[in-house]
């Protein structure tokens, strides 16, 4: 069990230093005026500011003001982006090294219960205890993250077509 939550964790740990070392290779540069990618946008003017995400904007971004605002937007945007997709993917993979945790120490007690008395019994408790881990399973990785990812992007098709029939 300690062996599947030091993986936990050294998963989470990389994973957050894989988003740091990307966020900061992919705007660091821009900092000290370096470009790391090709210039080849129609908004991109070498001898202005440069954004890290090549995009048209709706606006002028050429005045200092709007540039600061609109790149610290990028930044903010790129952070959520790293939060939202590590994250869900680390607490995903800890729950299934949760449950191998959990399986692996069934197994383990019912190798100590072969060699007990009451068998049956304890047989009866450690396949109930299955039953109950398998439901937790299919409960919350199955039917819960179906919910949330039915409900986050389908909602908003839903409020649309709900709106448009009154």
């Amino acid at each position: 069990m300690k062996s599947y939550a030091s993986l936990g964790k050294n998963m989470t740990i990389l994973a957050i230093f894989g988003g740091f070392f990307s966020f900061a290779f992919y705007h660091g540069p821009l900092l000290f005026g370096i470009s790391p990618r090709t210039i080849n946008n129609l908004t991109d003017l070498p001898d202005t500011y440069l954004f890290s995400i090549q995009a048209v904007y709706p606006y002028e971004v050429s005045t200092p003001l709007r540039y600061f605002f609109t790149e610290i937007s990028e930044l903010f945007g790129c952070i959520l982006a790293f939060v939202a997709y590590t994250g869900i993917d680390v607490f995903f993979g800890t729950i299934v090294l949760h449950a191998c945790g959990q399986l692996e120490n069934l197994s383990n007690r019912i190798e100590v219960m072969v060699e007990t008395a009451n068998f049956s019994k304890y047989l009866r408790l450690h396949v109930q205890n299955h039953c109950r881990l398998i439901r937790y399973l299919l409960l919350f990785v199955l039917e819960k993250s179906t919910y949330l990812t039915n409900k986050f992007f389908f909602s908003d098709l839903s409020r649309q077509s709900s709106s448009r029939a009154v």
